[in-house]
């Protein structure tokens, strides 16, 4: 159930990835939790985040020519008294923000450009719905941030994949 602790792995090995290519990792815990624990939270789970920040990480070097990616994680309390309702705690964020030159998005959030980019995108983003995450991109000529919002509890098998 302890996020944080592949996070870790996958940072050793991004980082070590990154430096042939002469791109700074930054790794920035913003609360000092880290991440919410979760029970129920299973190895293809982790598979999946860990494959979407793969693919953030690449696209900044492959597709960006990003110099620093900086890989933000964060507990997001929105229970500020109505998470008694659900009765479910807060919920993590996930962030890779790379200073590439970004792309174009069209209106609907979708890469402008067909292709590699567009799948890559579209594989995230399927990724994200099948662990009940929200993936959210934004992009322009300064780099582009990706956010991958968990959910308070993730779901116990890929059902969620079918919204």
């Amino acid at each position: 159930g302890d996020l944080m602790l592949a996070l870790g792995s996958w940072r050793e090995r991004a980082a070590a990835q990154l430096r042939p290519h002469d791109v700074a990792l930054g790794w920035h815990v913003a609360t000092p939790q880290g991440l919410p624990l979760h029970p129920e939270l299973r190895p293809w789970h982790v598979i999946q985040i860990v494959r979407i920040l793969d693919e953030a990480v690449t696209n900044a070097v492959k597709h960006a020519q990003a110099r620093h990616i900086v890989v933000t994680i964060e507990t997001l309390d929105d229970g500020q008294g109505d998470g008694q309702v659900s009765g479910q705690g807060p919920r993590g964020m996930i962030s890779v923000a790379d200073d590439g030159k970004g792309f174009a998005l069209s209106g609907n959030g979708e890469a402008g450009s067909a292709g590699q980019t567009a799948r890559g995108l579209r594989n995230m983003r399927s990724r994200a719905a099948r662990c009940g995450a929200v993936l959210e991109l934004t992009s322009d000529s300064s780099g582009t941030l990706v956010r991958l919002q968990l959910p308070k509890i993730f779901p116990d098998s890929d059902a969620a994949a079918t919204g």
